[in-house]
């Protein structure tokens, strides 16, 4: 990417993750690795990319690693190196948050209304929730298997390998 057209592609994208509940700086560097587009990163690339201190990179990879969207691995040169995860990086942070967010959301809804969380009414919030959480639990599982072969079809079109 051209620099001002990569500027403009972190600035959005970084926005985007922190409305999404990233942190800012994690948002950056994780932005600045889509769009810079390298094989793999030391913390001094990402630190020259991003303009921001070792400390500030040192703990957005911490980040970034933690859930599941960098991984660390060994260079030659004995520095740590950080790459995009292989496969469907977009399938398995879906995954990873479905079974962070909404199997939990569910699990403790649904605690909630055994312990008498259930209101007089029908359709009180927790038993509610527990309803909603439960419904994209399955929905999210069957959106990403129809995902997997819709990606599939897509790359044997294209001779690419299934990306798993």
């Amino acid at each position: 990417m051209a620099n001002d057209t990569l500027t403009d592609f972190v600035d959005q994208f970084s926005t985007i993750l922190r409305d999404s509940g990233v942190p800012p700086m994690p948002a950056r560097t994780f932005a600045y690795v889509l769009g810079l587009g390298r094989r793999s990163y030391t913390a001094a690339d990402l630190t020259e990319a991003t303009g921001a201190s070792p400390a500030a990179i040192s703990g957005a990879v911490t980040y970034l690693i933690g859930v599941g969207m960098l991984e660390r691995h060994g260079g030659a040169d004995r520095r740590h190196h950080y790459r995009l995860p292989p496969g469907d990086l977009w399938a398995s942070m879906i995954r990873r948050r479905e079974a962070i967010l909404v199997r939990r959301y569910e699990a403790l809804a649904q605690a909630a209304t055994d312990l008498g969380g259930r209101h007089d009414e029908p359709g009180a919030p927790l038993e509610l929730g527990a309803m909603l959480f439960s419904f994209m639990a399955e929905d999210v599982r069957a959106m990403l298997a129809r995902w997997e072969a819709y990606r599939d079809a897509r790359l044997d079109g294209l001779n690419h390998p299934p990306a798993r």
